[in-house]
């Protein structure tokens, strides 16, 4: 069947521009790195599954390169992109994680050799020209100067994490050739560990699960569901269209979701976009577009 890749891309970017929301909305009331441990247990639970009929193995190496980047990517990542995400909304959060495959692109030519283009760096000054128009149309919202800051470091410091966990990926996958699904799982076990060590160290993990569990009916189920939607099968659908498509389609149409949270952002939270922003935005996302044709 034609498309089966595409489609599956699409599909993911739309499940992550949903669960931004939800999350947004948990974040209001859990602590970024409780919600992280919730996501990232049931992420661990269902790749596990996955795992029991794989019987590929993993180089201590890959092992230790993609422990990093779960520690990295997962541990670090997500819990400032869900203080981002508290600061700054889920339409402003999600499109600076296109940020993420660009600098990707840029520490691979640093780090692995990769070619840089012209056509590249086109890309790039494109979508850093997007995503920067439109937080600071966000900082200085009808006129007024907003404190962002924390907001903003906090995006940048996810960015980098995510983005130097992927490349530790890469040469994981590249080096041990260990399966997709099992790379996925020592990733979730790399970022929980992290997230138990910073907690037990800074003796909050209790604070940090107890509202989770205190109200898991009203809280915690709906942490579940989002996290199965978001951590689990906007991660598969993401991974079965590499399969079924080309690297550079995949990650296109996977960063598409900053341009479905705009609707989705309208219809929740009746969040309206200005045209420039609008324009903006999907600059932002053609020249994802131009850095991986």
């Amino acid at each position: 069947m034609m498309f089966i890749g595409e489609s599956c891309a699409l599909i993911s970017a739309f499940l992550w521009a949903i669960v931004a929301v939800y999350y947004k909305k948990l974040g209001e009331i859990l602590f970024p790195q409780g919600m992280n441990i919730g996501k990232g247990t049931v992420a661990l639970l269902c790749f596990g599954f996955l795992c029991i009929l794989d019987n590929t193995r993993v180089s201590v190496n890959g092992f230790i390169w993609l422990m990093l980047s779960g520690i990295l990517g997962i541990g670090l990542g997500d819990t400032y992109f869900f203080r981002a995400l508290s600061k700054l909304g889920p339409r402003v959060s999600v499109l600076s994680t296109i940020l993420i495959p660009v600098l990707t692109v840029i520490l691979s030519a640093f780090i692995l050799g990769e070619r840089v283009s012209v056509l590249k760096i086109t890309g790039f000054l494109i979508t850093l020209g997007g995503v920067v128009y439109v937080m600071a149309e966000k900082m200085y919202a009808r006129g007024r100067p907003i404190s962002l800051r924390k907001g903003l470091s906090d995006a940048a410091i996810s960015i980098g994490c995510c983005s130097c966990a992927i490349v530790f990926s890469k040469i994981a996958l590249v080096s041990s050739g260990v399966s997709v699904y099992k790379a996925v799982f020592i990733r979730q076990v790399g970022g929980l560990v992290v997230l138990i060590v910073w907690g037990l160290t800074h003796k909050k993990l209790r604070v940090w699960i107890y509202p989770i569990v205190r109200d898991f009916h009203a809280v915690g189920k709906e942490l579940c569901y989002t996290a199965f939607l978001g951590a689990f099968l906007g991660t598969l659908f993401s991974l079965y269209a590499l399969q079924y498509t080309s690297a550079s389609i995949a990650t296109m149409l996977n960063s598409t979701s900053p341009l479905f949270i705009v609707g989705i952002t309208f219809l929740f939270y009746k969040e309206r976009v200005t045209l420039p922003v609008a324009i903006a935005t999907l600059a932002a996302c053609l020249g994802v577009v131009l850095i991986f044709l």
